[in-house]
């Protein structure tokens, strides 16, 4: 994933993350960060997902899109 500012909270069960279009939540199993740069907004993770759950600030038009690219 890109456009991440900040990893807020990082655990097995849930990621929620300071994005540049709102707060993204990820939601799941087994969840482990491989790596994550500030300095390029990129995380890697890995785990089984079973939602993505975002609160966008004004400028969620394609914001999946954009993060997932």
């Amino acid at each position: 994933m890109s456009g991440i500012r900040e990893v807020k909270v990082f655990d097995e069960e849930s990621v929620t993350l300071d994005t540049v279009e709102g707060l993204l939540t990820v939601k799941g199993e087994k969840l482990v960060n491989d790596s994550f740069s500030a300095t390029s907004g990129e995380l890697f993770m890995q785990g089984d997902i079973y939602a993505f759950v975002y609160s966008s600030d004004g400028g969620g038009k394609g914001f999946i899109r954009k993060l997932l690219k």
